[in-house]
């Protein structure tokens, strides 16, 4: 994680385990968030599945 000033940037794996699998899903996010005196203002993400289904690739916005 990195913060300066207002912005924080996230580097992080993910597991998901869903109830129909027995095996989880990992998905790689990198987050960019804009903070404010009232908390979070926004967020861009990017992720990608390493690991699990491709219909996984959603996950983020699902």
């Amino acid at each position: 994680m990195l913060a300066y000033e207002e912005t924080v940037l996230t580097h992080h794996h993910v597991k998901v385990w869903k109830k129909s699998e027995a095996t989880p899903s990992e998905v790689e996010v990198y987050a960019h968030f804009v903070v404010g005196e009232d908390g979070i203002q926004s967020c861009e993400e990017v992720s990608r599945v390493i690991c699990g289904n491709a219909e996984d690739a959603d996950l983020s916005h699902r």
